[in-house]
């Protein structure tokens, strides 16, 4: 009997550790259900109030109409690098798997894009103390810059470049062991997808991202894609942080405000899975900015 006991402790401690609360003890969908929908009310408050903690980081916003246009346009590059990696955990791949998509979305959109001139700089945002999450953002610079050694414009968008870009995120980035499920390989479905369905998926996602026109347009697109309606939020949370880095302009100072924006988020209350999604995806959309060179045309 004792043996029962400890047998049902450790079930109940593996069902805990997404969350840590008693309460969430029952697995069933009702309860999973719940827990989304608690998150994202929180995720709709972060998202609410982060405009109000940007302008403390900008005093020389531009308003002309057609700076606004353009960037706006532009913003939907550093959107669409983040969503592409968002979109891959949640479609069940792995941490370097989703690094790939993201990067693969990110160049695909780059090659689309006909008012700018865009090249890499092979620039990663430099961290005082660098984290696992920083860790991501930094490793997705490093795929891209693997990869494309020429003007981004100019590449042509395939299934063989989706394959180069997850081969340079293979080994680009090792996910520490104390926060992965399996393996460093931990590639795909853990269900059992094969590579090449991936791969297909991923340039399929990465085509329709990119022929998006600006920033909106991009979220919107994205929402009509992620698996599960609770998700738009985190999507809609990205897009308010994309256009306030854009805005904010100076490097130094997105640093500032990411930061501050990270602590929010550690402060939340959110599951742990949910904070590393967020913070993951800033992080991510900070390199991005910091990677790619663009010239109006």
């Amino acid at each position: 009997m004792r043996n029962y006991f400890i047998f049902l402790i450790f079930v109940s401690s593996i069902a805990l550790s997404a969350c840590g609360h008693e309460e969430t003890v029952v697995i069933s969908d009702s309860g999973k259900e719940q827990v989304l929908v608690e998150e994202s009310k929180v995720i709709r408050q972060l998202t609410s109030g982060m405009t109000a903690v940007a302008l403390h980081y900008s005093d020389t916003r531009c308003n002309t109409r057609s700076w606004k246009r353009f960037w706006q346009r532009i913003a939907r590059v550093f959107y669409n690098d983040a969503c592409g990696y968002a979109w891959g955990r949640r479609q069940g791949f792995g941490w370097q798997l989703s690094l790939g998509c993201g990067a693969v979305t990110s160049v695909f959109t780059v090659a689309h894009i006909e008012e700018a001139a865009v090249c890499v700089s092979g620039v990663t945002v430099a961290y005082q103390d660098t984290t696992v999450v920083e860790q991501l953002g930094q490793a997705h610079n490093q795929i891209i810059t693997t990869v494309v050694h020429e003007d981004a414009d100019s590449l042509e968008t395939s299934q063989e470049l989706v394959t180069d870009l997850n081969d340079a995120a293979f080994a680009a980035f090792i996910f520490p062991a104390n926060h992965r499920k399996s393996n460093e390989f931990d590639l795909f479905n853990p269900e059992g997808m094969d590579y090449a369905i991936a791969v297909k998926q991923e340039f399929d996602f990465a085509q329709m991202m990119s022929l998006v026109q600006d920033l909106d347009a991009a979220n919107e697109k994205a929402k009509s894609l992620f698996p599960n309606v609770h998700y738009c939020d985190d999507l809609d949370f990205l897009k308010e942080y994309v256009s306030n880095i854009v805005e904010i302009g100076d490097k130094s100072q997105i640093r500032l405000f990411t930061d501050e924006m990270c602590k929010s988020i550690d402060n939340a209350g959110l599951s742990t899975e949910r904070t590393l999604d967020l913070k993951a995806m800033m992080a991510i959309a900070e390199n991005s900015y910091s990677l790619w060179i663009i010239e109006e045309k």
